[in-house]
């Protein structure tokens, strides 16, 4: 099934409570004029904070806005360098300045917004606001698991209300249970003081799902929605022309709104959703055919990130097989160096992985956290998928730059089928990651007896130690499973 998200409303538009945020106040001597100045400095930097908040939340793409945000902030960590709430609107600004449209980020800009988010939590470790950036950072990432966690902690910390029921939407929405995220999405939008912020986010959440679903009627709606929320606005036309092309494969309606985008701001990245639109047109033949591949061409010269890009759409399967009979690779890769059948694998899409394959994608290439196929097919569960790869020759031994392997993926992502499934394909069962943990360690840490159960019976050796110190045993102790660590602490004896 299609994964598809509103591009630009992701944690870039949390909330700002500085109120909230422990431990923030300035370090070092306090200013000279007393009290009375002291607290009006605050309030000024405050002030500040927030005037650089509502510019992200409203930016439409224009480089000069970034331009003076940028200048702000530097000013403001310059001031005040042990403020947490400088460092995350700092994250806000780094995912603005990387973005380059749909998922796309370019290199590096993740992990330095994680570091902006994990100086704000240095600073000030029950910072709220920062934990819900990177509960959403963690999604962006397609790190769900963690982003669950970090969520939870920032509710633990106070953290609630619509902009917390948009994230646990985008959660539900990645695990696949349209059902539930809608029924988010939609109490965000019936709360009683409801910011224009939240309606982007809910309303762009249905939007996706609808594409999902491939109902346009719904999709149409939530997208009327989106507009009213945000008039005259490019990114959700960006975001529509992407839903129309990769959910429905609308090439017409794609390109009618991608162009509406770029007149109402040229400088929105919305270039390729076009180039891929014009395409797909293209390979469709027809009248008009040449002249929309060299338009296409004038956008996105590069037929490898093409491939790469639309490749992941079963949508767009007829561009890649007209792109592959002229010569261009299915192991092309995208500005994340990500080719289309690891983009597939990891957005769970069965269908398009079966179509790659059969056009000869190879199932062992790495993407660009080293994570292959059968890494992610293992981690979701996915036994039909983890078929498909292995029948093309993916190998259940693996290891990512983490040096995990598939049968790790299964153990964190509580997947007994899919272990089950490995193990029987010969992946071994004591191959630990880089740090030393094994399968048996990390479904130890999860509770998840089935599992631990399941690589007990097939040899997994419980008197391991994490760092030389910690078995399994230890592990679920620590993670407060009582009955795990007394059946662990029994097969280490034996």
């Amino acid at each position: 099934m299609m994964k598809l998200k509103i591009v630009m409303a992701a944690l870039i538009a949390a909330p700002l409570m500085l109120t909230g945020c422990a431990g923030t106040r300035s370090v070092g001597a306090a200013p000279s004029g007393g009290k009375a100045s002291f607290v009006a400095r605050e309030r000024a930097r405050d002030a500040r904070i927030i005037r650089i908040r509502n510019t992200l939340d409203v930016w439409d793409g224009r480089a000069e806005t970034l331009g003076t945000v940028h200048k702000e902030l530097a000013a403001l960590q310059k001031e005040y360098p042990q403020f947490a709430p400088i460092y995350l609107q700092y994250a806000r600004y780094t995912l603005r300045v990387g973005y380059l449209g749909g998922h796309g980020y370019r290199a590096g800009t993740l992990r330095s917004a994680h570091e902006m988010l994990d100086r704000a939590l240095q600073l000030s470790p029950n910072y709220a606001d920062a934990y819900v950036a990177m509960a959403q950072l963690y999604l962006d990432s397609g790190n769900a698991g963690l982003a669950r966690r970090t969520l939870a902690r920032a509710e633990a910390l106070g953290a609630k209300g619509a902009w917390i029921d948009v994230l646990h939407g985008e959660l539900l929405q990645q695990r696949g249970a349209a059902k539930a995220a809608k029924q988010r999405y939609t109490e965000a939008l019936q709360a009683q003081q409801v910011d224009r912020r939240v309606q982007v986010m809910a309303y762009g959440g249905l939007m996706a799902l609808a594409g999902e679903e491939h109902d346009r009627a719904a999709c149409e709606r939530a997208y009327r929605g989106l507009i009213a929320a945000e008039l005259g606005n490019a990114w959700d036309r960006s975001s529509y022309a992407t839903i129309q092309l990769y959910a429905f494969g609308d090439t017409e309606a794609a390109i009618k709104y991608a162009d509406e985008a770029r007149a109402l701001n040229p400088a929105i990245p919305v270039q390729k959703v076009l180039a891929e639109a014009l395409y797909a047109k293209w390979a469709a033949g027809g009248k008009g055919a040449q002249r929309d591949f060299q338009r296409a061409k004038t956008l996105e010269p590069d037929f490898g990130r093409v491939m790469a890009r639309t490749g992941a759409s079963s949508a767009l399967h007829q561009l890649a097989v007209v792109l592959k009979k002229h010569g261009v690779s299915l192991e092309s890769k995208d500005e994340q160096g990500n080719t289309a059948l690891v983009t597939a694998a990891r957005m769970g899409k069965n269908r398009v992985v079966a179509g790659l394959l059969a056009l000869g994608a190879a199932p062992n290439t790495a993407g660009d956290s080293g994570m292959r196929p059968l890494m992610y097919a293992a981690s979701q569960g996915d036994n039909a998928m983890i078929h498909a790869l292995i029948a093309a020759g993916a190998d259940v031994n693996q290891r990512d730059s983490a040096h995990r392997g598939p049968l790790w993926y299964a153990a964190d992502g509580n997947a007994a089928g899919a272990a089950r499934e490995l193990l029987a394909k010969g992946a071994k069962v004591n191959a630990a990651d880089r740090s030393g943990l094994t399968p048996l360690m990390v479904a130890a840490g999860r509770g998840n007896r089935a599992m631990v159960e399941l690589l007990l019976r097939h040899g997994a050796d419980a008197g391991l130690k994490y760092g030389g110190r910690h078995t399994a045993a230890d592990i679920a102790r620590l993670n407060g499973h009582q009955a795990i660590a007394a059946l662990l602490r029994q097969r280490a004896t034996h």
